[in-house]
């Protein structure tokens, strides 16, 4: 969804993205393409909308996000930040996601966070944790 949030804010504003592009691009070629409507029920929870399906594919080809993916996205980008802000963490890492949650783009503020997270293993594994609690309905967000 981090993808589609991107390039929905972009020059792309608005175009449908290739299901398979997507994955080749964010490095997850071990994934599955079914999990669209398969696991975590992207296109049935409404975070993506289907834009084309083919004959011969259990997948759609195409796809984008809606405005209740890019909510999503926003949230969960705040409620990361906000349930870090609120623990015991490190100094350094309290300034660190104090200047991430100063952003005031919020595609610069979820790129930033992205960007942490892939740089500092231990907090991927927080971020990853937390993002799949929400996702698959343990973690809940208000408002969405």
């Amino acid at each position: 969804m981090y993808y589609l949030y991107n390039k929905h804010y972009s020059e792309e504003l608005g175009s449908a993205q290739v299901v398979d592009s997507i994955i080749q691009d964010t490095e997850l070629k071990n994934v599955d393409k079914n999990v669209v409507y398969g696991d975590v029920y992207l296109e049935e929870s409404g975070y993506v909308r289907a834009i084309s399906s083919e004959i011969g594919y259990s997948y759609p080809r195409r796809i984008i996000i809606t405005s209740h993916g890019i909510d999503t996205v926003d949230n969960i980008t705040n409620q990361i930040i906000e349930d870090i802000t609120n623990q015991q963490v490190v100094e350094n890492i309290q300034y660190d996601i104090k200047k991430i949650s100063d952003e005031p783009n919020p595609k610069s503020k979820i790129t930033k966070l992205w960007k942490y997270a892939k740089a500092n293993p231990s907090f991927f594994s927080t971020v990853i944790e937390k993002v799949l609690r929400i996702v698959l309905g343990g973690g809940g967000l208000s408002g969405v």
